[in-house]
């Protein structure tokens, strides 16, 4: 496992498994991805908006029916690098009661953009909040191609990898090649590695 402090970025390289992350969900393209996921019979964790959450309840308790982590991703997905303490806290605690509504309780925050700077380490800490980052960036939201994204997972992904993609794209909207990104790796790495979640991914469960 790599971590920093409370960073984490990928699990250990000893065991054949890989953490798919979702961000900025959920959206219509969410429940073709859970389709995709079922199919599979692979498990995978989704980073979520709180904003984007009203409407769409039903999405979100497929996730949780079909075994799926949510983690935290904010509510107002705002850069929090040089936000207050005081703004950092009210945001992360909004959104973890909106899961609350749905019998959740996590302790994963990705934060929006990857934005980070003390304010948020000081807030993660006070809340118990494991910051979550990744090894393996789609970087789906420029829209490079779906060939392009695909290679590059393929040829980044290794034992213990986080990987990041987004099910929604800020100021663009929903995610329509993520379906076709996600259909296309996994016959490819399904016979390598097992798709968990974050927590089995890093062990939290037993910790």
């Amino acid at each position: 496992m790599k971590r920093i402090g409370n960073l984490y970025f990928h699990g250990g390289r000893n065991k054949r498994q890989i953490a798919l992350t979702f961000d900025d969900g959920p959206s219509e393209e969410t429940e073709k991805i859970l389709d995709l996921l079922k199919k599979y019979n692979a498990k995978a964790t989704f980073f979520v908006w709180g904003e984007r959450i009203k409407g769409r309840e039903k999405i979100i308790e497929r996730m949780i029916k079909e075994e799926h982590e949510i983690g935290n991703h904010s509510y107002e997905h705002k850069r929090l690098a040089f936000k207050s303490k005081d703004y950092i806290e009210k945001d992360l605690k909004k959104l973890d009661e909106k899961l609350s509504q749905f019998n959740i309780k996590t302790n994963l925050f990705r934060p929006p953009k990857l934005s980070m700077f003390y304010n948020l380490f000081r807030v993660c800490k006070k809340l118990e909040k494991k910051i979550i980052i990744c090894d393996v960036i789609s970087h789906d939201w420029k829209k490079p191609g779906i060939e392009k994204i695909v290679n590059k997972i393929l040829r980044k992904t290794k034992n213990g990898s986080i990987i990041n993609f987004h099910d929604y794209i800020e100021g663009v909207g929903s995610n329509k090649d993520i379906p076709a990104i996600i259909e296309q790796i996994f016959p490819k790495l399904k016979d390598n590695y097992r798709f968990v979640t974050v927590s089995e991914l890093l062990d939290f469960n037993s910790s």
